[in-house]
């Protein structure tokens, strides 16, 4: 058979038109785009959670970053090399699937055996060197398997909806399958899958070269196997997980989940609990402990989260005296002020709370920890250590997120206790730029206080900075939450009602503990007495007090009013604003306008890191997006006038990148709180985003692709989103109390039109730019891929200014500008066919002739 005969049967381009949509090509091409797309989400979520625990949560954006842009670099190089287009469709997408496989194979052996530690480039050049070879060896295989979802766009322009549909399904069954696949396989048997996954769709298209392509990925999938089973990731030397190992410290429990990689490390007797800061925080040189306690420091164990967010396992046994280090510690001081409590615990971290808990003599405790594997390291695995704590009768624990479960419960308490339980960490891909908890905003305070019982207490406790770090930053902020919170509760003086307490001033410790109490009533006479004498005997301090002006900033904002206290919030060079719902940044501490004048930047949070990594994100993706669309637009236009304008083409799917993610973004964090655990609320919102915006995308293969369609979208995607504004609330309180089966129901339901929605406006611009120049369409991917990028690193740092709903507002904004800028198609004369792929009897009449 003559090649050019051939090439129309199998989908060439040199008759992209003459290829018919029902055709054993596209029979094939559609599989192994929902293969692909699947492998692509899943590398996504993957390699997410192995930065989390190599690097650190900061660098999330490198893997979103890697695979919007690599989408992006997908369609620019397929814009300038025409050469593809006179391979045969199956074979090149072969070549495309195998490629990602390899690729990724790869990936996983260079991120295993060169490690990285962003944080010592100042200091060491090569951590450079290996950024760039991390940014290089994650791009690539996302830039393949974008390849094969624009070849097959550019072939089948017509059949846009349907391929559209197979993408965005492959990655929403991806999305419902991946927190159990990160349970079982973890992220190590987790990319082997995805090598072998792409291998598959390699041998799905390939009708010539199966067996070559079976052969390479095959060998790709026994190298992957062999680099999960017998390596492992190594955490930079930056976290605390590096220096356990370098202290000597053995891992004797690790396991990995899509919340975390939960490490129990056991130090023996080589290292006693108060000697060295940088291992823990809870001994007589830099943490709570009282002065009245003379004994000896037990032994412990520390449970390191992603390599660090550690929380402290310290060995309960009666020779150990733990109990008795708990009750002269800070952590028992709110069980000294109300005993015989019923006890909510926001956060069960490694035990010591509960050990707390059980020496202070509370009536009952009910604990809630985010990692289900830390529940198993504590109650089961390793409840010996604890002497079985958890198996008192009086106490009960729960996997979960500890501000969704109480606002769920019927119960009053005596104590709401939260101890150093982050926000960040609670993040549940590890990623800063995707998710934010929810535990310290001024909702979450008046939750807190409405489930208290008369006289009851709400403590949170942690560790802050002071001398030589600066102001303090977790403990002034809390404190105007909470004066905050009470203010909008009708409390006309908040000061009487909050009490913070402190190991040491700021200035006499780099690392003093706080804790601060707060209450419905104002704290009684007989009460503050009661602190006055614990405080003297511990030789604890009083941050703040009612009835006495103390020169901290907590204290300072806590008796102002609220006009005097924005004005000092306004002065100090750290945000100390009260975060809320709509915008939960409560790690957040620096303020933009004063980043180049104040800021750090270090491995910890309490510096700007986060703020500087999110500005780099968002200089790396324009970067990408005027390397990766403007410069190859202008060098193509050069080679070839343009059909149709490349500025509209540019600017419509760019809106649709910016705009999708800006959404996508606002609905994870909205739904957070309805599901009552971020991994809940990342795959629901996702799964059901993804899916039904395959059905929109589906429905779309008989929608004139017109701008009247269009607008008609955008003002159905207009009036859904102004009802989840309005409504949202208000829908989320009333289903709160129902089962979580149905929390998760109601939740997919609310997203089904708006994911329908939007999954209409991509395939409806490929049709259209595909019908007037074919040749425009890796450009409208490349534009698409790349700004998606930018969406996701600019929509959190607005939200860290205007708010979640700001962002949602301007979104829709983002999808009116699209209207005006959508590539229309020219109008058909009248009786002529100018669709780019006739019907498949016309088609075939064609080819039949020819041959």
């Amino acid at each position: 058979m003559p090649s050019r005969q051939k090439r129309i049967l199998t989908g060439g381009t040199d008759n992209t038109s003459l290829a018919p949509m029902s055709g054993a090509p596209l029979r094939t091409v559609a599989p192994a785009l929902f293969v692909i797309s699947a492998v692509t989400f899943l590398l996504q979520i993957g390699l997410t959670r192995v930065f989390a625990y190599t690097i650190w949560h900061h660098f999330a954006f490198l893997v979103i970053a890697a695979a919007l842009l690599g989408f992006g670099a997908s369609g620019s190089v397929l814009m300038l090399r025409k050469r593809s287009n006179d391979m045969p469709i199956g074979d090149l997408l072969g070549r495309l699937a195998i490629s990602t496989g390899v690729a990724t194979a790869v990936a996983c052996v260079w991120i295993t055996h060169v490690p990285l530690d962003p944080f010592r480039i100042a200091q060491d050049a090569s951590e450079g060197l290996r950024l760039v070879s991390y940014l290089i060896v994650i791009t690539v295989p996302f830039f393949f398997a974008g390849s094969t979802v624009i070849v097959a766009l550019s072939r089948y322009p017509a059949a846009a909806g349907r391929l559209y549909f197979a993408d965005l399904a492959g990655a929403a069954i991806a999305c419902a399958l991946v927190v159990v696949l990160m349970n079982t396989l973890g992220p190590r048997r987790l990319l082997v899958a995805c090598v072998l996954l792409s291998t598959v769709a390699a041998v799905i298209t390939s009708e010539i070269k199966r067996r070559r392509y079976a052969l390479i990925g095959g060998l790709a999938v026994l190298a992957s196997v062999i680099n999960a089973e017998v390596g492992d990731f190594t955490p930079a030397a930056s976290k605390l997980a590096a220096k356990y190992a370098a202290k000597g410290g053995e891992i004797i429990y690790s396991r990995w989940s899509a919340v975390f990689r939960t490490d129990l490390y056991d130090f023996g007797d080589k290292i006693p609990f108060h000697a060295d800061p940088s291992l823990t925080t809870y001994g007589h040189a830099v943490g709570g402990v009282g002065k009245t306690f003379s004994g000896q420091m037990p032994p412990y164990r520390i449970i390191a989260h992603d390599g660090d967010a550690c929380a402290v396992m310290v060995r309960n046994r009666p020779e150990d005296q733990t109990q008795e280090l708990l009750r002269h510690h800070l952590l028992g001081l709110s069980y000294r002020m109300k005993p015989g409590a019923r006890v909510f615990m926001g956060g069960v971290g490694g035990g010591i709370d509960l050990v707390s808990a059980v020496a202070g003599g509370v009536k009952s405790v009910h604990g809630v920890e985010l990692d289900p594997n830390t529940v198993d390291v504590v109650c089961r695995a390793h409840s010996d250590y604890l002497s079985n704590v958890c198996n008192r009768p009086n106490i009960h624990i729960e996997a979960g997120d500890g501000r969704s479960v109480i606002r769920r419960s019927s119960e009053r308490f005596d104590i709401v206790n939260f101890t150093s339980v982050d926000t960040i960490t609670s993040a549940a891909t590890g990623a800063y730029l995707l998710s934010e908890g929810y535990l310290y905003t001024v909702e979450a305070m008046s939750d807190y206080l409405d489930h208290l019982a008369p006289s009851g207490i709400v403590s949170i406790i942690s560790g802050d900075v002071g001398h030589p770090w600066g102001l303090p930053r977790w403990t002034p902020r809390i404190a105007n939450v909470a004066a905050t919170t009470l203010e909008r509760r009708g409390i006309q003086n908040p000061s009487d009602h909050i009490v913070i307490v402190a190991s040491f001033l700021p200035e006499d410790s780099f690392m003093p503990h706080t804790a601060m109490f707060v209450k419905n009533e104002p704290f009684t006479a007989p009460e503050l007495a009661r602190l006055d004498g614990i405080l003297q005997e511990e030789g604890f301090v009083f941050w703040h007090r009612p009835g006495k002006e103390i020169e901290t900033s907590a204290s300072q904002l806590i008796r102002s009013a609220p006009d005097e206290r924005q004005r000092r919030l306004d002065a100090f060079h750290l945000d100390y604003s009260a975060p809320t719902d709509d915008q939960p940044f409560f790690m957040h501490f620096y303020k933009w306008e004063n980043l180049l004048s104040y800021s750090k930047f270090d491995a910890r949070y309490i510096e700007a890191t986060g703020n500087v990594v999110l500005l780099a994100g968002l200089a790396f993706a324009v970067l990408g997006a005027i390397g990766l669309i403007a410069v190859p637009a202008m060098i193509a236009a050069r080679r070839k006038p343009p059909k149709v304008g490349r500025g509209g083409v540019i600017g419509y799917f760019a809106a649709l990148g910016v705009a999708f993610m800006f959404i996508e973004i606002a609905l994870v964090q909205r739904l957070v709180l309805l599901l009552g655990y971020p991994t809940y609320s990342l795959t629901v919102t996702l799964f059901a985003l993804l899916a039904f915006a395959a059905l929109g995308s589906f429905l779309t293969r008989n929608l004139p692709a017109t701008r009247r369609n269009v607008v008609l979208l955008v003002v159905g995607l207009s009036v859904l989103s102004g009802a989840h504004y309005l409504l949202g609330d208000i829908v989320e309180r009333a289903l709160l109390p129902s089962p979580l089966p149905l929390r998760v129901f109601a939740a997919i339901v609310l997203l089904v039109p708006l994911g329908t929605l939007l999954g209409a406006f991509l395939p409806l611009g490929i049709r259209a730019v595909g019908e007037r120049d074919p040749d425009a369409v890796p450009l409208a991917w490349a534009a698409n891929g790349t700004t998606s990028v930018i969406g996701t690193v600019l929509s959190v740092i607005l939200a860290t200014v205007i708010g979640f709903r700001g962002v949602l507002l301007i979104a829709l904004a983002i999808y009116w500008f699209a209207i005006f800028v959508f590539p229309a198609p020219r109008r058909r004369t009248a009786g002529v066919n100018e669709t780019t792929e006739p019907p498949p009897d016309v088609a075939d009449a064609i080819t039949t002739a020819r041959t």
